[in-house]
């Protein structure tokens, strides 16, 4: 099948446009002006009626299984004040009756406008439910806030062991409900599996969603975090089978041990997926928390509390038998790294990556200009999250040394000093619209434009910058440079129209972007229905 999409302003390279284009099957044959494709041979032509046309966004690190499941609890994203997030939860009860367990997931104290800014505690969950447990994490992910009832039905007491790269907080009544990193795991224990055939359903929608956004590729964080492997793997081949209607998938994968790693490096993530839309991709690692939990490993003591490091999660003498393992076997590894200290210590355990590996380093948040310099040197990835700066530049403030904030998110030096970024959102601990993302990495404010002034402008990314490191940097660290990211020859045909002209309007209009057509390899998977 051979396709046209003339009558666009289509985004070639930096100041490079071009008016049409031919497609044949999945792959972009050729471009050029209206006059010389038309007349081609081709099976269909579309006007696209002078809107713009862009490479698909390639978002390098999603959880969609997190995504997919969160859906159908109590979402707190966003929400102003610790009374507004006690409402939420008593009125999700009345609405639905018979609840065992209330679980949610999104807020920050970052985000309130009104009362108290600080972390939510069993005293305050109890105001919700004494009879049920209430579990609430985090917007990061990293750290999870529960009632007196989870507590007990846990186990947990003042006397209680703390856990290896966790820690959960403990004052002169017992524990107040707030636990970080490894420890959450203690919590967790009690939220009932969540059902694979519902699951299954919430993951359709979860893929519709993200086509809505113009996103045609996900690297997704949800082998060994999720689910277990053994079960991630039989249940993505069940619900990803050759030919789904999907954005395609890059997999980064988890392992509890070094053993367990090598067991599956060896015998499954050596064949290929079970569709060709489906990619193996790096391991993943963990080596601290957020900043907004205050568990991002940092040299210098957090400002609000001077024995405050925050936490290692994966030592370094934890994490070498798995770098041994991914050397061995040629697998590229990612590790989440926010603190300085934290990039420290994963780029000493990175020594025997050569460039060709192009290991990584995502978020990359807390650095100065040695660190910068340093992983320009070695060659390493940074797969970044301008989104953050959403709830991150309040949070900044009891956190760090105005001298360290001049340095941090420091994204525009990044790419100065020759690193290569590949940008993501890392849902769902932001909302995965790209747009939004884009605005936060060009005007380095939050989502109101506060503040007015912005935070740190002098790196600030161009709109070219910030949409190439959506498509080609996030190709580049799948290794599919080659085919993704570009709108030109012999490159994949994944590509997204839109309602306006990004490359004529201010920041703050481009987030309000709308997709009006998202394709994925030729084909055509979501149009605005009012388009």
């Amino acid at each position: 099948m051979k396709k046209i999409l003339f009558n666009a302003k289509i985004y070639v390279d930096e100041g490079q446009f071009q008016e049409a284009i031919l497609i044949e099957n999945d792959r972009i044959v050729a471009l050029g002006n209206n006059d010389e494709i038309l007349e081609m041979e081709h099976d269909q032509a579309l006007d696209c009626q002078g809107k713009t046309l862009i490479p698909g966004i390639n978002d390098a690190h999603v959880h969609l299984m997190m995504i997919s499941e969160l859906s159908t609890h109590l979402q707190l994203l966003g929400s102003k004040s610790l009374e507004d997030i006690l409402q939420k939860g008593k009125n999700f009860i009345a609405e639905n009756p018979g609840l065992d367990l209330l679980y949610g997931m999104g807020w920050n104290y970052a985000d309130f406008t009104e009362g108290e800014k600080r972390n939510l505690t069993r005293k305050d969950l109890d105001k919700i439910s004494k009879e049920i447990p209430v579990i609430f994490t985090r917007a990061c992910g990293h750290m999870i806030s529960c009632n007196s009832k989870a507590l007990e039905l846990a186990g947990i007491n003042k006397d209680s062991p703390q856990v290896p790269g966790g820690l959960f907080d403990v004052d002169e009544e017992g524990p107040t409900g707030c636990f970080y990193e490894n420890a959450n795991s203690l919590i967790d224990v009690l939220r009932p599996p969540f059902g694979k055939d519902k699951l299954k359903s919430a993951m359709k929608d979860t893929m519709n969603q993200l086509l809505s956004q113009g996103v045609t590729t996900v690297h997704s964080n949800d082998c060994g975090l999720s689910m277990d492997p053994a079960e991630f793997f039989d249940f993505f081949d069940d619900f990803y089978p050759e030919k789904s209607p999907y954005p395609r998938v890059h997999h980064q994968m988890c392992f509890s041990t070094p053993e367990e790693f090598d067991h599956y490096a060896t015998e499954k993530l050596k064949t290929s997926p079970a569709s060709e839309k489906r990619t193996w991709g790096p391991l993943k690692l963990f080596k601290d928390g957020s900043l907004g939990g205050h568990s991002a490993l940092v040299k210098e003591a957090y400002l609000d509390n001077e024995k405050n490091f925050g936490v290692d999660v994966l030592p370094m003498e934890k994490a070498r038998p798995f770098i041994d393992v991914a050397k061995r076997h040629g697998i590229q590894v990612l590790t989440h790294t926010i603190g300085d200290l934290a990039m420290e210590e994963t780029m000493e355990v990175y020594a025997p990556a050569e460039a060709k590996d192009r290991w990584g380093l995502v978020h990359c948040q807390i650095t100065d200009e040695e660190m910068i310099e340093k992983i320009a040197e070695k060659d390493f990835l940074a797969i970044i999250q301008p989104i953050f700066l959403r709830s991150d530049i309040e949070a900044l403030k009891g956190a760090i040394s105005e001298d360290l904030q001049r340095t941090s998110y420091a994204w525009k030096s990044m790419l100065n000093k020759g690193v290569r970024i590949a940008m993501s959102t890392d849902s769902p601990v932001e909302a995965f619209n790209p747009f939004e993302n884009i605005y936060c990495s060009m005007e380095r404010k939050d989502l109101l434009g506060n503040p007015s002034e912005g935070f740190q402008m002098q790196e600030v990314l161009t709109l070219e910058e910030a949409l190439d490191g959506y498509t080609l940097g996030s190709a580049y660290a799948e290794f599919r440079e080659g085919e993704k990211g570009r709108l030109k020859p012999g490159y994949l045909a994944d590509m997204i129209l839109l309602d306006r002209d990004i490359f004529e309007i201010e920041a703050k209009e481009i987030m309000e972007t709308k997709v009006l057509m998202t394709m994925v390899g030729g084909e055509v998977l979501y149009e605005r229905k009012d388009n």
